[in-house]
């Protein structure tokens, strides 16, 4: 196995943590070739995050506290020397003496500086092309750094948690432990990974390693090599999850190989805060308090500046959480969009004419920056880090630099703990990201300069500014590095329409975002990780009518979707033979589902939005992202809309998704089964219509668990059989009604409708139902992989439409005018009996084993069955004609 940093110390020193409260990490080290003291890489604090509840609060980042900024910079040179030691070990007496010097910098914090800058005067050759790609958002400037150490033949970019409206995330996946999980990934150049060259993933640390394995499966679905390697100051990554490289590996047919500065494993107990957390963070909102800043004299001096042509900007469109727009441009030398070895000349030159500009503003600096300014403070702002790094180690005299972060970190003034003190504010780039910033008492200081990459309305820098009242300080300078001379709106004249790099490619997507769309509230009974509903909330509404009068009023014209089945609690009888169905059904349903997500992930790879429409699309979406979620590690958005037949889709729903994924956001449709193919026909005119007005062409592919209709080319299986899903309403699908359009009640502005049967909690059975079916996910999965990949190998099936013919057959036997009359399949004949007016029901056979709650709710309702020969589907329901026809 190659993923295994080298050479050993065989050090095993155990170090324990007791945290706070009965919270205790013991380190058990396995690999300090470096013999660096502990110490000197990391402090322990808890963290307000469920899925790890402390952190390692890195002395080398610059990330949570204030260090001198050369210190981080060493870090990633350390990086980049062990990488030649690694690929280039013959030169190993050239690598030695360099390593050994940038630990004397990394342990001694006064040497940092004469180190680093003796070491980059000399930058380091590899003899094989690199592409380095660093993790947002604590290591996006560790990687710029290791980039940076390079003379030649590398490339570098990082991931971001932003989503920009106009491009396209060539690569995304979670980061599964973190508070914020999604990365994304856009690079300027179409052709960035269309090589083979060795990718450097870059990491502050590894715990698991299921971030970096989440990549991995999606870059090699779309750009594939032999060869991968992951850098981190850390690697605590256990046995187990070792072996899930070393699986990968074998898996694809590749190496990675992992390099880092120290090597071992974590074991946790107990709990920080049993009775809840101390109040040690302090909100921009809060009252004035010297809790900080003991000896203050006042609050600081604010200044705003901006850099004036110094930094090549960026055009690009980003959307925060609440879909609004911000055309302001981005930089160029960020890494953000890609950067190359041969551009950093004009980087280099414009951070030393962005840090004499600041050298200028310090105080006492004789206003002509000869001698240093006093005691400064340099922050960077959440991924935007290794600029302002930069700009601080350019600076002359006593210096630090640390960034804000999204991480949530419990303060204790307490000497051991490395968090003593907090504020939290909203971001200036979207209201809705709470960014922390820790430490601040650590130093007192003159100037403190708040450094951010884009142009910031003033009210938007408003609760920032609050937020650093907390330092004891004279001037906090905010300086933007892009942008227009003055902060503040921009003039209209002057204002980026948030579509226009998209209209450029077509006017019509220009309409993508002429209205931003309103986030979705919370509904439904799943775990909110499991699904989004994009519907209006209409539990209020009265809407339900009696099955007759909906009937009635049906056939008499008024649309379905105007109105509710009155919906009713299960018996006892046909809820006990509901489970005794799910129980021995759900190995069968479970491999019907982990067929079909194999084909979209064959189809789409890993970064594809799943779309399943309400209701019985929804637990079968739900089913399909637990299971590659299981399978590959990767969590798929999931969202469930509403498409309605005679109606089509709700387009308002896919403007959010698109809004928040992208134009380019590869959609697939989801939903429970077909019978005659309405849904499908409704979903590929739907989509042809979506183009023709905003010029984005969506996939029609609908992707079901059956399809004995034969309307889809993507399902995981053709018989039909009974999903239990289709047979109780609500109670099995999030306690959600079918969906609502119904004028007077729905605005242009508005999702279509539904009704959140909140008051059936306690009845409800749509968890029991994934959490049954998923059950069976592990051992069914090597079997759906082998069926996968035969249907991929082979001709795609076509969907011939042959249940419609039969359906045909029964309009003609029977005399029915009205198709829409016939329900094929079993979980149609289910809704028929459960919510409309059945006349008879048609069965294939009377021994079919599927059958059997259609044959108890028949015989509860009085309504005969008969036998149809020659049926494709296991039965179909007929709904009574109420206005005279033969039948």
């Amino acid at each position: 196995m190659s993923n295994a940093t080298q050479p050993y110390s065989g050090s095993k020193a155990t170090h324990v943590y007791n945290i706070a409260g009965s919270l205790q990490v013991t380190v058990n080290e396995k690999d300090n070739p470096f013999e660096l003291p502990i110490s000197s890489l990391f402090h322990m604090a808890a963290r307000n995050n469920p899925k790890r509840s402390f952190l390692f609060v890195s002395k080398l980042l610059g990330k949570h506290i204030p260090i001198d900024p050369h210190t981080s910079l060493l870090a990633g040179y350390a990086l980049a020397v062990l990488l030649c030691r690694h690929l280039q070990p013959e030169r190993s007496a050239e690598w030695e003496p360099l390593l050994q010097q940038t630990m004397k910098g990394l342990t001694d914090p006064a040497e940092a500086a004469s180190v680093y800058r003796k070491l980059i005067a000399d930058r380091l050759q590899v003899s094989v092309p690199l592409k380095l790609l660093g993790f947002a958002e604590t290591a996006t400037a560790l990687g710029h750094a290791m980039f940076d150490a390079f003379e030649s033949a590398a490339t570098y970019l990082h991931t971001t948690r932003e989503l920009l409206a106009d491009r396209e995330s060539v690569l995304q996946f979670d980061e599964e432990h973190s508070h914020a999980v999604a990365h994304r990934c856009y690079a300027e150049r179409s052709d960035y990974w269309a090589n083979d060259e060795i990718v450097v993933f870059v990491d502050d640390e590894m715990t698991t390693g299921k971030t970096t394995l989440n990549l991995i499966r999606d870059m090699h679905a779309k750009f594939p090599r032999k060869r991968y390697v992951v850098a981190s100051l850390l690697d605590w990554r256990s046995v187990a999850a070792e072996d899930a490289f070393a699986a990968l590996e074998s898996e694809f047919g590749i190496t990675i190989e992992t390099i880092c500065l120290y090597r071992g494993t974590i074991e946790v107990s107990g709990e920080a805060f049993p009775n809840g957390a101390p109040q040690g963070l302090l909100n921009s909102s809060a009252a004035d308090s010297d809790e900080i800043g003991n000896d203050r004299t006042g609050r600081p001096e604010y200044r705003v500046h901006t850099l004036e042509s110094v930094f090549e900007p960026v055009e690009a469109v980003s959307l925060d959480l609440a879909g609004s727009s911000n055309a302001a441009p981005y930089m160029k030398q960020t890494g953000r969009f890609g950067i190359a070895a041969e551009e950093r000349g004009h980087a280099e030159a414009a951070i030393q004419r962005a840090a004499a500009q600041l050298e200028k503003l310090r105080t006492d600096s004789g206003g002509g920056g000869g001698g240093g300014g006093g005691k400064t403070l340099v922050i960077g702002t959440g991924e935007f880090m290794y600029v302002p790094m930069q700009m601080a180690a350019a600076l002359k005299g006593s210096v630090y630099y640390q960034s804000s972060t999204r991480s949530p970190i419990h303060p204790v003034d307490r000497a051991d703990y490395a968090v003593k003190d907090g504020v939290t504010f909203a971001s200036p780039d979207d209201e809705g990201v709470r960014h922390f910033l820790y430490n601040l008492g650590a130093h007192t200081y003159d100037d403190v300069f708040v450094v951010l990459e884009r142009v910031t309305p003033m009210e938007r820098l408003e609760p920032m500014l609050e937020a650093l009242k907390y330092i004891d300080c004279k001037t906090i300078h905010v300086v933007c590095c892009t942008g227009e001379p003055e902060l503040g709106e921009r003039p209209a004249s002057k204002q980026k329409k948030p579509d226009q790099r998209a209209a450029s490619r077509d006017p019509r997507v220009a309409k993508l975002f002429e209205r931003t769309m309103k986030p979705p509230v919370p509904l439904g009974s799943y775990d909110a990780a499991d699904v989004t509903f994009l519907l209006k909330d209409l539990r209020d509404a009265k809407l339900e009518v009696p099955t007759e009068d909906r009937e009635e009023a049906i056939q008499s014209g008024v649309h379905y979707s105007e109105m509710l089945p009155k919906e009713y609690e299960p018996s006892e009888r046909y809820l006990e033979l509901y489970r005794k169905t799910l129980d021995e059904s759900a190995a069968l349903v479970a491999g019907g589902i982990a067929a079909v997500a194999e084909l979209i992930v064959r189809k789409r790879g890993l970064n594809c939005v799943l779309v399943s429409l309400a209701r019985a699309g929804t637990p079968v979406g739900v089913l399909i992202k637990r299971y590659i979620e299981q399978r590959y590690g990767v969590s798929l958005p999931h969202y469930s809309i509403s498409i309605i037949r005679g109606k089509g889709i709700d387009e308002n729903a896919l403007l959010y998704i698109l809004q928040q994924h992208g134009v380019e956001a590869s959609i697939q449709f989801v939903d429970g089964w077909t019978g005659k193919g309405a849904i499908r026909r409704t979903l590929m005119e739907a989509c042809r219509q979506f183009e023709d007005k905003y010029g984005v062409r969506l996939s029609d592919d609908l992707a079901v668990l059956a399809d004995p209709g034969r309307c889809s080319e993507t399902f995981g299986t053709r018989e039909d059989y009974l999903v239990p899903s289709a047979c109780l309403n609500a109670t099995v699908s999030g306690l959600m009604s079918r969906t609502v359009l119904k004028p007077g009640l729905i605005g242009s502005d508005d999702y279509h409708g539904s009704k959140f049967y909140e008051q059936w909690l306690s009845i409800d059975e749509s968890k029991r139902f994934v959490d049954r079916i998923a059950a069976h996910f592990e051992a069914i999965a090597q079997t759906a992989v082998g069926c996968a990949d035969g249907h991929a190998q082979a001709e795609s099936p076509e969907a011939t439409w042959q249940g419609l013919a039969d359906i045909q057959a029964v309009q003609q036997a029977f005399g029915i005018e009205d198709i829409n009359l016939i329900k094929p399949g079993v979980g149609e004949t289910c809704r028929v009996l459960l919510r409309r007016v059945p006349w008879k029901i048609l069965v294939n056979r009377m021994d079919n084993p599927h059958l059997g709650p259609i044959l108890m709710l028949a015989e509860e309702r009085g309504v005969p069955v008969e036998v149809f020969p020659g049926l494709a589907y296991s039965c179909c329901g007929i709904i009574k004609p109420l206005k005279g026809e033969s039948a």
